[in-house]
Protein backbone atom coordinates (compact mmCIF):
# COMPACT_ATOMS: atom_id res chain seq x y z
CA UNK A 1 0.00 0.00 0.00
CA UNK A 2 2.95 2.20 0.68
CA UNK A 3 4.91 1.86 -2.74
CA UNK A 4 1.49 2.11 -4.30
CA UNK A 5 0.87 5.29 -2.41
CA UNK A 6 4.18 6.51 -3.39
CA UNK A 7 3.84 5.94 -7.20
CA UNK A 8 0.48 7.49 -6.75
CA UNK A 9 1.89 10.89 -5.44
CA UNK A 10 4.85 10.15 -7.98
CA UNK A 11 2.65 10.54 -11.54
CA UNK A 12 0.20 13.09 -9.50
CA UNK A 13 3.65 15.16 -9.59
CA UNK A 14 4.86 14.40 -12.69
CA UNK A 15 1.60 15.10 -14.28
CA UNK A 16 1.47 18.85 -12.24
CA UNK A 17 4.67 19.75 -13.38
CA UNK A 18 4.23 19.01 -17.00
CA UNK A 19 1.25 21.05 -16.80
CA UNK A 20 2.90 23.44 -14.87
CA UNK A 21 5.90 24.02 -16.97
CA UNK A 22 3.80 23.59 -20.61
CA UNK A 23 1.35 24.70 -22.84
CA UNK A 24 -1.96 22.55 -22.24
CA UNK A 25 -1.93 20.79 -26.31
CA UNK A 26 1.86 19.73 -25.58
CA UNK A 27 1.76 18.60 -21.45
CA UNK A 28 -1.11 16.37 -22.91
CA UNK A 29 0.45 15.23 -25.93
CA UNK A 30 3.44 14.17 -23.21
CA UNK A 31 1.64 12.74 -20.67
CA UNK A 32 -0.16 10.49 -23.28
CA UNK A 33 2.99 8.96 -24.74
CA UNK A 34 4.29 8.97 -21.25
CA UNK A 35 1.13 6.84 -20.31
CA UNK A 36 1.54 4.66 -23.13
CA UNK A 37 4.81 2.93 -21.54
CA UNK A 38 3.25 1.86 -18.85
CA UNK A 39 0.84 -0.33 -20.91
CA UNK A 40 3.38 -1.57 -23.17
CA UNK A 41 5.22 -3.40 -20.28
CA UNK A 42 2.22 -4.59 -19.02
CA UNK A 43 1.36 -5.75 -22.89
CA UNK A 44 4.79 -8.03 -22.45
CA UNK A 45 4.57 -9.01 -18.75
CA UNK A 46 1.51 -10.46 -20.08
CA UNK A 47 2.75 -12.17 -23.11
CA UNK A 48 3.75 -15.80 -23.72
CA UNK A 49 7.40 -17.23 -22.99
CA UNK A 50 8.84 -16.45 -25.86
CA UNK A 51 7.85 -12.44 -26.03
CA UNK A 52 8.88 -12.15 -22.19
CA UNK A 53 12.35 -13.99 -23.11
CA UNK A 54 13.27 -11.65 -26.57
CA UNK A 55 12.11 -8.32 -23.68
CA UNK A 56 13.84 -10.18 -21.30
CA UNK A 57 17.21 -7.33 -21.59
CA UNK A 58 14.89 -4.35 -22.01
CA UNK A 59 12.96 -5.23 -18.51
CA UNK A 60 16.06 -6.27 -16.54
CA UNK A 61 16.99 -2.41 -17.04
CA UNK A 62 13.45 -1.30 -17.21
CA UNK A 63 13.97 1.83 -15.09
CA UNK A 64 16.89 2.50 -16.40
CA UNK A 65 15.34 2.54 -20.01
CA UNK A 66 12.50 4.16 -18.63
CA UNK A 67 14.09 7.15 -17.45
CA UNK A 68 16.31 7.63 -20.29
CA UNK A 69 12.86 6.79 -22.57
CA UNK A 70 11.04 9.47 -20.48
CA UNK A 71 13.78 12.09 -20.97
CA UNK A 72 14.29 11.53 -24.86
CA UNK A 73 10.60 12.30 -24.99
CA UNK A 74 10.50 15.20 -23.05
CA UNK A 75 13.54 16.47 -24.20
CA UNK A 76 12.29 18.86 -27.20
CA UNK A 77 9.55 20.35 -25.37
CA UNK A 78 12.66 22.22 -23.21
CA UNK A 79 15.78 22.65 -25.56
CA UNK A 80 16.74 24.63 -27.97
CA UNK A 81 17.64 24.56 -31.82
CA UNK A 82 20.81 23.80 -30.97
CA UNK A 83 20.73 21.04 -28.66
CA UNK A 84 17.82 19.01 -30.54
CA UNK A 85 19.98 18.74 -33.66
CA UNK A 86 22.97 17.79 -31.34
CA UNK A 87 21.21 15.20 -29.76
CA UNK A 88 19.52 14.05 -32.93
CA UNK A 89 22.89 13.72 -34.51
CA UNK A 90 24.19 11.55 -31.72
CA UNK A 91 21.44 9.65 -31.41
CA UNK A 92 22.02 8.42 -35.50
CA UNK A 93 25.73 8.14 -35.04
CA UNK A 94 25.04 6.25 -31.87
CA UNK A 95 22.88 3.68 -34.08
CA UNK A 96 25.30 3.32 -36.81
CA UNK A 97 27.87 2.63 -33.92
CA UNK A 98 26.00 -0.07 -32.82
CA UNK A 99 25.14 -1.88 -35.62
CA UNK A 100 28.73 -1.74 -36.35
CA UNK A 101 29.18 -2.99 -32.83
CA UNK A 102 27.10 -6.08 -33.35
CA UNK A 103 29.02 -6.97 -36.73
CA UNK A 104 32.19 -6.87 -35.68
CA UNK A 105 31.58 -7.92 -31.76
CA UNK A 106 29.23 -10.34 -32.19
CA UNK A 107 29.57 -11.76 -35.91
CA UNK A 108 33.48 -10.83 -36.03
CA UNK A 109 32.97 -9.38 -39.60
CA UNK A 110 34.99 -5.68 -40.26
CA UNK A 111 32.46 -3.55 -42.27
CA UNK A 112 33.67 -0.57 -43.81
CA UNK A 113 30.33 0.28 -45.75
CA UNK A 114 28.08 1.17 -42.97
CA UNK A 115 28.25 4.88 -43.70
CA UNK A 116 27.12 4.27 -47.49
CA UNK A 117 24.54 1.89 -46.68
CA UNK A 118 23.15 4.85 -43.85
CA UNK A 119 23.57 7.48 -46.55
CA UNK A 120 21.72 5.52 -48.73
CA UNK A 121 18.42 5.40 -46.71
CA UNK A 122 18.79 8.81 -45.65
CA UNK A 123 19.29 10.07 -49.26
CA UNK A 124 16.41 8.07 -50.23
CA UNK A 125 14.20 9.96 -47.05
CA UNK A 126 15.69 13.46 -48.65
CA UNK A 127 14.44 12.74 -52.05
CA UNK A 128 11.50 11.27 -51.46
CA UNK A 129 10.64 14.38 -49.09
CA UNK A 130 11.83 16.79 -51.34
CA UNK A 131 11.14 15.77 -54.76
CA UNK A 132 7.35 13.58 -54.09
CA UNK A 133 6.22 15.03 -51.38
CA UNK A 134 5.39 11.44 -50.22
CA UNK A 135 4.36 11.30 -46.40
CA UNK A 136 7.19 11.39 -44.08
CA UNK A 137 6.32 7.67 -42.20
CA UNK A 138 6.22 6.74 -45.95
CA UNK A 139 9.51 8.23 -46.59
CA UNK A 140 11.26 6.81 -43.73
CA UNK A 141 9.72 2.81 -44.57
CA UNK A 142 11.00 3.89 -48.29
CA UNK A 143 14.59 4.72 -46.85
CA UNK A 144 14.71 1.46 -44.69
CA UNK A 145 13.78 -0.44 -47.82
CA UNK A 146 16.23 0.88 -49.63
CA UNK A 147 19.33 0.40 -47.05
CA UNK A 148 18.16 -3.13 -46.62
CA UNK A 149 18.11 -3.53 -50.30
CA UNK A 150 21.77 -2.09 -50.54
CA UNK A 151 22.87 -4.43 -47.66
CA UNK A 152 21.28 -7.12 -49.58
CA UNK A 153 22.93 -6.66 -52.75
CA UNK A 154 26.11 -5.72 -50.83
CA UNK A 155 26.42 -9.17 -48.20
CA UNK A 156 25.45 -11.42 -51.48
CA UNK A 157 29.49 -10.47 -52.62
CA UNK A 158 30.52 -10.12 -49.08
CA UNK A 159 29.65 -12.95 -47.39
CA UNK A 160 31.59 -15.14 -50.07
CA UNK A 161 34.83 -14.12 -48.51
CA UNK A 162 36.53 -13.95 -45.15
CA UNK A 163 38.98 -12.31 -42.89
CA UNK A 164 40.61 -9.58 -44.78
CA UNK A 165 39.28 -9.85 -47.46
CA UNK A 166 35.54 -9.47 -46.40
CA UNK A 167 37.28 -6.01 -45.09
CA UNK A 168 38.14 -4.97 -48.21
CA UNK A 169 35.32 -5.54 -50.21
CA UNK A 170 33.07 -3.64 -47.87
CA UNK A 171 36.15 -0.71 -48.34
CA UNK A 172 35.15 -1.44 -52.38
CA UNK A 173 31.42 -0.83 -52.23
CA UNK A 174 32.08 2.05 -49.32
CA UNK A 175 34.40 4.16 -51.89
CA UNK A 176 32.15 3.06 -54.66
CA UNK A 177 28.83 4.81 -52.76
CA UNK A 178 30.62 7.60 -51.76
CA UNK A 179 31.95 8.25 -55.65
CA UNK A 180 27.89 8.35 -56.91
CA UNK A 181 27.09 10.58 -54.01
CA UNK A 182 29.36 12.90 -55.19
CA UNK A 183 29.37 12.19 -59.05
CA UNK A 184 25.46 11.81 -59.28
CA UNK A 185 25.05 16.22 -58.74
CA UNK A 186 21.29 15.65 -60.48
CA UNK A 187 20.69 13.66 -57.97
CA UNK A 188 22.32 13.84 -54.51
CA UNK A 189 23.09 17.48 -55.20
CA UNK A 190 26.74 16.34 -55.07
CA UNK A 191 29.10 17.82 -52.13
CA UNK A 192 26.48 20.55 -51.24
CA UNK A 193 23.93 17.96 -49.88
CA UNK A 194 20.34 18.18 -49.59
CA UNK A 195 18.59 20.56 -47.94
CA UNK A 196 14.82 19.23 -47.14
CA UNK A 197 11.97 20.95 -45.16
CA UNK A 198 11.37 19.16 -41.82
CA UNK A 199 8.12 17.42 -42.27
CA UNK A 200 5.54 17.36 -39.04
CA UNK A 201 4.63 13.52 -38.34
CA UNK A 202 1.25 12.50 -36.96
CA UNK A 203 1.51 10.15 -34.34
CA UNK A 204 -0.98 7.28 -34.31
CA UNK A 205 -3.73 10.33 -34.98
CA UNK A 206 -3.42 11.45 -31.56
CA UNK A 207 -0.82 14.27 -32.00
CA UNK A 208 1.29 16.03 -34.15
CA UNK A 209 5.23 16.18 -33.56
CA UNK A 210 7.03 18.77 -35.38
CA UNK A 211 10.49 17.74 -36.09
Amino acid sequence: MRALRRSGLAIIALIAVTIWLLPLLEAVSLLVVLGLIPLVMLVISRAGDRVKQLAAPVLRFRYVGLALLALGIALPYFSDLFTLRLYSELLILGLLTMSLDVMMGYVGLASFAHAALSGIAAYTVAITLNRFQVDPWLAIVLGIVAGTAATTVMGAFSVRVRDIYFGIITLVFGNVFFIIANTWVSVTNGEDGLTISLPKLNVLGIFIVDT
